[in-house]
C-alpha cells in the first residue's frame, strides 16, 4: 500500500506570511530558508516541471494546476499588496475549518479504497495557502488550484465552500496520480482520467453526483460573500478595485469572471463529444486545453478555439467513462488501470 504523507507546509509558512519585518529583511530570511538550493521550496516544487505536458495544458488556459505549479512570488508571500492582517485572518480560516485534519482523514480513506492500484511506494501532498490578491487564483479559479503529477500540491483560500469540496478534490487528484503513469500526452489520454476521476468523486462524494466533473472549478456558494469579505479587510467597496501586484506591474482586478461551470445540454453535449471524439489523437496541449476548458478561457489567453462550450470536455470525458464502464460490466477500480478505454466508445 503506497505511503501517503501529508507535509504540514502551512506550519511552516505561517510565520513567514504572519511576520511583520521590513519586506528586505522578510527576504533575507526566507532566502536562506526558503528559497537556496536546500530551501523547503526547492524540494516542494522539485517534482512539478513546469513544462510537463500537465502543466502546459493548464498553462494554456489559467486554470485548475496553473497557479499552484507556477507558486507566483512564493505563493503571494511576496506580493507587495498582499495585507499580513488578511493573511492572519486566512490562516485562522485554515484552522476554524480544520482543512489539515479534512484533508488528512480524507488521504486515509480515499488511499484505503485504491489499495494496490498507486504506482508510487510513496506519494507526497503539499498545501499552500492562497494570495488573496491574485486574480487568477480568487477570480478565475474561486480560490483553488491543484495540480497532481509525481506528487500532489494544493493552494487554496480556506473559505467554507472550498474548504467543504477539498476532500472531493483530492479524490479527483488521486486518480490523475494513478494515470500520470499511462501518460497523459493526447486528448484522448486526457479524456479518460477525467473522466474516470469524475467517476471515483460520484461514487465517493454523493454531494457532488449531480456534476462530478466540475468538482475542481464549479464557483461554491459562499465565494462572493468571500470576495467581499476580503475587498472590506482591505477597505474597498469591492473586489473588483484590488490592486494586484505581479512582480511590480499594478493593475485591479476589474470585472471580468470566468464562464460558469455547468452541465451541458443534451443537444450541446452531443454536439462537443463528437468534435472530441474526432480529435482524441490531439497532442498539441494548447489544442487540448481548448477541448477541455472550452473556448472562452483559452482566447482569454491569446490562443484560438476549437467550437466547445466552457469546461464540456470534463463532462464529456465521465460520460465516456461511465458508458464503458457499465457496457464492459466492470468496476471502476478495474478501469483504473484500463488503457483501451476510447477504443471501445
Amino acid at each position: 500500500m503506497t505511503h501517503i504523507v501529508l507535509h504540514d507546509t502551512l506550519a511552516l509558512l505561517k510565520p513567514y506570511f504572519l511576520s511583520q519585518e521590513h519586506p528586505k529583511e522578510l527576504f533575507a530570511r526566507a532566502k536562506s530558508e526558503l528559497l537556496d538550493v536546500d530551501g523547503a521550496t526547492r524540494k516542494w516544487q522539485g517534482s512539478l516541471g513546469e513544462h510537463s505536458a500537465g502543466f502546459s495544458v493548464m498553462q494554456a488556459a489559467q486554470q485548475d494546476g496553473y497557479d499552484v505549479v507556477t507558486g507566483q512570488q512564493i505563493w503571494g508571500l511576496f506580493n507587495p499588496t498582499r495585507r499580513r492582517d488578511v493573511s492572519a485572518w486566512e490562516f485562522e480560516l485554515f484552522e476554524s475549518h480544520q482543512v489539515m485534519e479534512t484533508l488528512r482523514e480524507s488521504l486515509e480513506s480515499l488511499s484505503f479504497s485504491l489499495a494496490g492500484r498507486f504506482p508510487l511506494d510513496e506519494l507526497n501532498v503539499y498545501l499552500f495557502p492562497a494570495d488573496p490578491a491574485n486574480r487568477s487564483l480568487m477570480v478565475f479559479n474561486h480560490g483553488l488550484s491543484a495540480f497532481a503529477g509525481g506528487e500532489i500540491h494544493i493552494q487554496i483560500f480556506p473559505s467554507e465552500g472550498t474548504s467543504r469540496r477539498l476532500p472531493a478534490v483530492m479524490a479527483r487528484l488521486l486518480i490523475h496520480q494513478i494515470r500520470h503513469t499511462f501518460g497523459l500526452n493526447t486528448l484522448g489520454d486526457w479524456l479518460v482520467a477525467e473522466g474516470l476521476a469524475a467517476c471515483f468523486v460520484e461514487e465517493n462524494f454523493p454531494a457532488f453526483a449531480d456534476w462530478p466533473w466540475l468538482v475542481s472549478f464549479r464557483k461554491p456558494d459562499d465565494w462572493e460573500d468571500t470576495l467581499r469579505e476580503i475587498a472590506r479587510r482591505y477597505g474597498l467597496s469591492s473586489y473588483d478595485e484590488m490592486a494586484v501586484n505581479i512582480y511590480g506591474s499594478l493593475t485591479q482586478v476589474g470585472e471580468d469572471r470566468p464562464p460558469d461551470a455547468l452541465p451541458l445540454p443534451a443537444d450541446e453535449l452531443a454536439y462537443t463529444q463528437n468534435i472530441l471524439l474526432d480529435a482524441i489523437s490531439e497532442t498539441n496541449p494548447i489544442r487540448i486545453a481548448a477541448y477541455l476548458f472550452g473556448d472562452e478561457l483559452v482566447a482569454a489567453q491569446g490562443h484560438q478555439g476549437m467550437g466547445v462550450p466552457p469546461f464540456a470536455g470534463f463532462e464529456v470525458g465521465y460520460r465516456l467513462v461511465k458508458r464503458y464502464v457499465a457496457d464492459a460490466g466492470i468496476s471502476l477500480a478495474e478501469a483504473l488501470t484500463t488503457s483501451d478505454i476510447l477504443t471501445k466508445h
